[in-house]
This record gives C-alpha cells, sequence and structure tokens, in this order.
C-alpha cells in the first residue's frame, strides 16, 4: 500500500513541475509551446520523479527503490503518450496520472520483487 502512496506523491509532482514548466514556458516565450526546451524540461520532470520515488521507496524500507521508480515513472510515460497524448493538458490529468502513478508502482515494485527474489533464489 506504500508504494501506492509514493506513486500518488510522485505523480502529484510530476503534474505541477510540468505546469510549471508551461507556465514558466509561456511566461517566457509568450506562447504554450515549450519548443526544444519542452523535451528537456520533460526530462528533467522524469528524473526529479524517479529520484523522489527513490527516496520515498527507501524511506518505506524497500529494497530495490531507483529500479522500482525509473520503471515505474518509464512506464507513466509511455501509457500517457500512447493513450493520453491529445488530453495531458487537461485539468483532468491532475487526477489521472496521480492515480496512474500510484498504480504503476505498485506493479513496477512487484516486477522488481519479482525478479530480485527469483535472482536470490
Amino acid at each position: 500500500m506504500g508504494t501506492i502512496a509514493v506513486g500518488v506523491v510522485v505523480g502529484l509532482i510530476g503534474v505541477v513541475l510540468f505546469y510549471l514548466a508551461q507556465v514558466g514556458c509561456s511566461t517566457v516565450r509568450g506562447v504554450n509551446s515549450c519548443g526544444g526546451l519542452g523535451v528537456a524540461a520533460l526530462l528533467l520532470v522524469a528524473a526529479v520523479e524517479v529520484v523522489v520515488g527513490s527516496v520515498l521507496l527507501k524511506a518505506l524500507s524497500l529494497t530495490e527503490t531507483t529500479s522500482t521508480s525509473l520503471l515505474a515513472v518509464g512506464m507513466v510515460a509511455v501509457i500517457a503518450m500512447a493513450l493520453f497524448f491529445g488530453a495531458l493538458g487537461s485539468v483532468w490529468m491532475f487526477l489521472v496520472l496521480p492515480l496512474l502513478t500510484g498504480a504503476t508502482f505498485l506493479v513496477s515494485w512487484w516486477i522488481t520483487h519479482s525478479i530480485v527474489e527469483d535472482v536470490d533464489a
């Protein structure tokens, strides 16, 4: 259950950072698009999410925290681009993405935990 909470927190952080990046680009450039800086901003947001997720999972005394966090954030990125690309700017994404991130953290923990158990056995 703790992994889901970590995922929701990481998802909220990601949504807020993404929103702030959009506002920053809009303020600096005067348009809603970040251009080439948008990719760098998204990579930075993803990196922050991975680090925060890893730290929070470690605080729960879990193992394989970085790989769990990296896999979960990567899964959210792929799912969001595949299913929600047109709606990423919607207000609903403030709810959908944290819940999705919570689910991917749980799945990611299960995958990494299963692999570590198999290797240790």
